[in-house]
């Protein structure tokens, strides 16, 4: 027996007629079908399963599973200390074979099944001492195989073939799941010689409809044969997509387009997107273009809300624990501010409470840098920036840069600052109030500090007695970066600053990582 899954377009006495990839549809004789079920006819010996995904409706299993059909279960893994989805390890254009200490037979017959298919099959050992580890124990709880057993991972996202455990027949098991995967048996006994290599797996169907021996896969009657590219259909829409990028494309740019294509598809096909959804998504990404001038980024601060502006900065800015922390620039930056020396006070219209900062730029080691630049701003007491009140606060207020003493010092005068509601006048302010969630920056001022041979630090300072610290709309609060802020009532200490009293004062150092 075998188990076999593709879109029922036959149902009679005689049996099941099954039509899958490439068009090339099978009829499965009524006394040859065991059982059936979401991920295919029970066709094959115990503990190996084929089948290809099916759109919800036609019977696809909904519930988490690594059943052939199903969509393959996200489970925490760690590479390099650093925490990694099981679905980050598959899709991108190219089939993937996850095993687990044990299952070396089930890597080289994916090695052999590649060189003979001549398609991309990358390989996944998941245990301890490799490169991926379950060390939190969710993979075991969801695989559902043996760790000498393997799934077979479509570029979907979707099972396609599992085996419960080792197996001394894998390489022929294998080739037998794609010859039914892919529509196109190989001979057992028949070596293939000089396979062409080919990019993605529905190109690899292209090419052995050309050469190889087995089933036709002539169109069905009143359809056009396709030639170079297949045609778009949903189970293979990643493949017939990701096959029209050329031999040219860079391949930094073919890695985030194949990992884009794939995870934006199987997002569409997961939540089934209307074209009324789409046409609003579309709409909602105009509307964000449209909110965007020389002052104002509406997307970046709708990747800030999302989370990915910190998700990026924190996967690219890892410099240590000893290295001052990064944290989102914002929408609100502008360039060649205003250079000042130390001491002066960038609050140019006196509002607010009068705060004085203070501090030091040094290495890791803690060993001072003369000559870095220190480059702040911030909000007023109302919570705007000077480029959001055109005509109400000064230009360039609360903004200045700042260049390191001999002894790496610097110190300027400010405003303490404020917690404030982000923009909420366009669809980032929609999305916010449609999800429950509220507009509100914690307080905090902006830093970029930069030193010749050293890495640049975007970063931020926080006051301890803001509110809104947990509940940051940016996700921008890191712990490290909350300051110690005190309330200084020196009258003497305040005239000498020209502050009234009492007044604030931060002691803020930054540490830089090498360059």
């Amino acid at each position: 027996g075998q188990s076999l899954t593709g879109f029922i377009t036959k149902d009679d006495a005689s049996g099941l007629t099954l039509r899958m990839i490439g068009g090339v549809e099978q009829t499965i004789p009524r006394n040859q079908i065991k059982g059936s079920s979401s991920s295919g006819l029970s066709l094959m010996p115990e503990g190996i399963e084929t089948g290809l995904f099916q759109r919800p409706g036609f019977g696809a299993s909904q519930t988490e599973s690594t059943k052939p059909g199903a969509r393959l279960p996200h489970a925490w893994l760690e590479r390099d200390a650093k925490k990694i989805s099981t679905l980050d390890l598959c899709g991108q254009g190219r089939f993937t074979l996850l095993t687990g200490i044990g299952g070396e037979a089930w890597v080289e017959a994916a090695k052999a099944v590649a060189a003979e298919r001549g398609i991309e099959i990358s390989t996944v050992v998941i245990g301890p001492g490799r490169d991926i580890a379950d060390v939190y124990g969710n993979w075991d709880k969801v695989r559902e195989i043996q760790d000498s057993g393997c799934l077979l991972v479509r570029p979907d996202q979707h099972v396609a073939f599992r085996a419960m455990t080792a197996a001394a027949d894998a390489r022929a098991q294998l080739a037998g799941a794609f010859g039914k995967i892919l529509g196109q048996p190989v001979a057992a006994a028949a070596p293939v010689a000089s396979a062409p290599a080919v990019a993605t797996p529905i190109a690899a169907v292209a090419a052995m409809a050309a050469s190889a021996p087995g089933p036709s896969l002539a169109p069905a009657p009143g359809k056009r044969d396709w030639k170079k590219y297949p045609y778009f259909e949903e189970a293979t829409s990643v493949d017939v997509v990701l096959a029209r990028m050329g031999q040219s494309t860079n391949p930094r740019l073919r890695e985030i387009l194949n990992a884009v294509v794939t995870h934006s598809h199987a997002v569409v096909k997961d939540v089934r997107l209307t074209m009324d959804e789409w046409l609003a998504g579309i709409q909602y990404l105009t509307r964000t273009g449209h909110m965007c001038n020389d002052w104002r980024q509406e997307f970046i601060l709708l990747s800030d809300i999302l989370g990915i502006s910190m998700l990026v900065d924190t996967i690219n800015n890892d410099h240590g624990s000893e290295a001052t922390e990064s944290t989102v620039l914002g929408p609100f930056y502008v360039e060649n501010p205003p250079k000042y020396e130390n001491g002066a006070n960038i609050c140019l219209n006196g509002k607010g409470e009068p705060l004085l900062v203070i501090g030091k730029v040094m290495d890791q080691q803690g060993n001072t840098i003369a000559g870095a630049i220190v480059d702040a701003w911030q909000t007023n007491n109302d919570g705007f920036y000077d480029v959001q009140q055109k005509g109400i606060q000064p230009d360039m207020n609360l903004r200045g840069q700042f260049t390191t003493d001999s002894s790496g010092g610097y110190w300027f005068k400010s405003a303490k600052p404020r917690y404030y509601p982000i923009p909420a006048d366009g669809p980032v302010g929609d999305l916010l109030t449609a999800t429950g969630r509220n507009h509100i920056r914690a307080a905090h001022i902006h830093f970029i500090v930069t030193a010749p041979g050293y890495q640049k630090v975007v970063t931020h300072v926080f006051p301890p007695d803001c509110p809104y610290l947990e509940e940051d709309a940016v996700f921008g609060v890191k712990e490290s970066l909350i300051g110690n802020f005190e309330q200084i009532d020196q009258p003497t200490a305040a005239k000498s600053l020209g502050f009234s009293n009492p007044y604030w004062s931060v002691n803020w150092d930054f540490r830089l990582a090498k360059a």
